[in-house]
């Protein structure tokens, strides 16, 4: 019997970038990434500039997704239709929040910390879904059994 643990860990890591489609604004004031990452992230902002990092986030999210799962030989078709519709589920959720806080032109810190805080509720959601050791203990014994990954 195959585990599926080597391909859980990397759509969850997938699920959970597309879920954090919010700004880190807390983290964004305190690191030195450049003049112009900072002035991106600046409150209020504009809700195009907003619905530009929301959308790219998760684009590139579905993109690694799509990536990790369709390089995984151990992931069926059943498997590949139902991650696929769960982050569908949860990009439409956090885009439904996103159009709801932009819906005034400008989003305030709070109203991106809403998004994000949504977006780390799915994504403890699709851990406990996908890799529900996680949410527990661990369990004792697991297959060791080597999968070739093609890349």
């Amino acid at each position: 019997m195959l585990s599926i643990r080597p391909f859980i860990r990397p759509v969850a890591v997938a699920v959970a970038l597309a879920l954090c489609a919010a700004p880190v604004a807390a983290h964004a004031e305190g690191s030195d990434k450049g003049a112009e990452a900072k002035k991106e992230r600046k409150f209020p902002m504009p809700s195009e500039s907003f619905n530009k990092m929301v959308e790219r986030r998760i684009s590139q999210a579905r993109a690694r997704m799509l990536q990790v799962i369709e390089n995984n030989p151990m992931v069926t078709e059943a498997m590949r239709a139902q991650i696929k519709k769960d982050f569908d589920d949860g990009a439409a959720a956090v885009r439904a929040l996103a159009a709801k806080v932009k819906a005034d032109g400008t989003v305030t810190k709070d109203e991106a910390e809403k998004v994000r805080d949504l977006a780390n509720e799915l994504k403890e959601k699709a851990r406990e879904k996908y890799m529900p050791w996680t949410a527990g203990e661990k369990p004792t014994v697991r297959p060791k059994i080597k999968v070739k990954h093609t890349k």
